[in-house]
This record gives structure tokens, sequence and C-alpha cells, in this order.
């Protein structure tokens, strides 16, 4: 994940054939990010818990506020 956040294009494991890493290559070379499906996995599933923990984050009371605004057409 902190790679990821880092920003790579591409992860191969260490374990890889030498096809896979040559692949992987080419396809960040093409502007393509390259990961096996158990990372893309990883990835969207952290996402996923993400994306719901700031869901669950409750508003500050000046977000509220500028909330209550927006229906009167004020912003």
């Amino acid at each position: 994940m902190a790679c990821a956040a880092a920003g790579i294009d591409g992860y191969v494991p260490m374990d890889a054939a030498l096809g896979d890493m040559v692949a992987a290559i080419e396809n960040v070379v093409r502007g393509e990010l390259a990961c096996s499906p158990q990372v893309a996995a990883s990835l969207y599933q952290r996402i996923g818990s993400l994306s719901r923990a700031a869901i669950a984050t409750p508003l500050t009371a000046r977000e509220l506020q500028v909330a209550d605004l927006n229906p009167s057409g004020l912003n």
C-alpha cells in the first residue's frame, strides 16, 4: 500500500517469471499500471475501507452550517 501511495506504476513479485517482469515494464512504458490480480484486489479493498471510513467521519460544525445553507442557494 505504501508503494501505491508513493505513486508506483507497477509491481512484480520477486518470485515472478522473467516474462512477467518484461510484460510489466512494457505495460508501464505504454502508460498502463501493472500488477497482479491479487495486488489489484488488495488495493481495491484498501480503497473501499478508506472510503467507508471517510463516510463514517462526522461532519464538523462548520461543514454542517454550510450544508444547511446549500438548499437555500447560498454557497
